[in-house]
C-alpha cells in the first residue's frame, strides 16, 4: 500500500514525464529537435530530513518519498545525498549517440558551455571577475576525455556559514550538517568518494596532508565567493553586509 505522500510524489513524476514529453514534441514538430540543447537535472537531492546523520529508515520514504541510494543525506545537507543528483544532456546535432560517464558535473557548468556553444565572451568589464564553472563540450562529444582536475565548493550561508564541503578527485571535505546539532557534525571530516560513496569513514586523521591541503583550497574559493557577492554582484539580490541583510 502506498501513503498519500507516495502518490502524491509518483503524479509529480508522471505529470513531469509527460510534460517533457509534450516539448520534445513540440520540438519535433518545429524542426528544431536536432540542434537545441537540453539539460535535465535536479538542484538538489530529496527533500525531508531523516536525523541528524544523514541515514534514513524504511518507514522514512513513507512519509518523504524519494531515495537517494547508497547515498548519505538529503536535501540541504551537505552530505553527497543532498546535491549528487543524475543528469540528462541532450543535443542530437552534437552528442554522437548515447553515453554514459561519471564525470562530476554542476549547475555551476551551464553558463560556461553555453558561453562556448555560442562563441561568446564575457563584457570587458567583467572578464576578470571569477567564475567557478568550465565547459563541458570535451565531455559531451567524447564522455572519455573526462573534464581536468579541478576543486568544486557547496556552501549553505555566506557570511554566516552553516554547511560547508569542498570536492578535489575522489576527496570530498565536509563541515556541519543542517540536521545535526552536535559537536561532532561541526567537526571537519574528510571522504574518499571513489573508496567510501556512502561517507561512513572519516579519514582527516589518516591523511592530514590531504585534509589541510582541501581545507586551504575550500579557504580561497570561499574568499573568492565571498568577494564575488560584496564587490562583484550587480544582481541587486538581497546580500549580507556586516551581519545586516541589505537591498543593495
Amino acid at each position: 500500500n502506498y501513503s498519500d505522500a507516495e502518490l502524491d510524489y509518483f503524479a509529480c513524476l508522471n505529470e513531469f514525464d509527460a510534460s517533457v514529453g509534450r516539448v520534445l514534441q513540440i520540438l519535433s514538430d518545429r524542426g528544431l529537435r536536432n540542434n537545441t540543447m537540453l539539460w535535465l537535472t535536479s538542484d538538489n537531492g530529496p527533500a525531508g530530513q531523516c536525523g541528524a546523520n544523514g541515514e534514513c529508515t524504511k518507514n522514512f520514504y513513507k512519509q518523504f518519498p524519494g531515495r537517494a541510494g547508497p547515498l548519505r543525506g538529503r536535501k540541504r545537507q551537505i552530505w553527497e545525498g543532498g546535491h549528487r543528483v543524475p543528469g540528462i544532456i541532450s543535443w542530437p546535432a552534437y552528442i554522437r549517440g548515447n553515453h554514459e560517464s561519471n564525470t562530476t558535473v554542476t549547475t555551476l557548468d551551464f553558463l560556461p558551455t553555453v558561453m562556448d556553444v555560442l562563441q561568446v565572451e564575457r563584457p570587458l568589464q567583467q572578464r576578470d571577475w571569477a567564475m567557478d564553472g568550465t565547459s563541458i563540450l570535451p565531455l559531451l562529444r567524447n564522455p572519455a576525455n573526462g573534464l581536468p582536475p579541478r576543486g568544486i565548493g557547496w556552501l549553505f550561508g555566506l557570511h554566516t556559514v552553516q554547511n560547508k564541503g569542498y570536492r578535489y578527485g575522489p576527496w570530498m571535505m565536509i563541515q556541519s550538517v543542517t540536521s545535526c546539532p552536535s559537536k561532532d557534525c561541526a567537526k571537519p571530516r574528510l571522504y574518499n568518494l571513489d573508496l567510501d560513496l556512502s561517507q561512513s569513514t572519516d579519514l582527516a586523521d589518516t591523511y592530514p596532508d590531504v585534509f589541510q591541503q582541501i581545507q586551504t583550497n575550500f579557504t580561497a574559493w570561499y574568499n573568492s565567493v565571498r568577494n564575488s557577492v560584496d564587490n562583484e554582484s550587480k544582481c541587486g539580490w538581497p546580500l549580507w553586509k556586516d551581519g545586516e541583510r541589505t537591498n543593495e
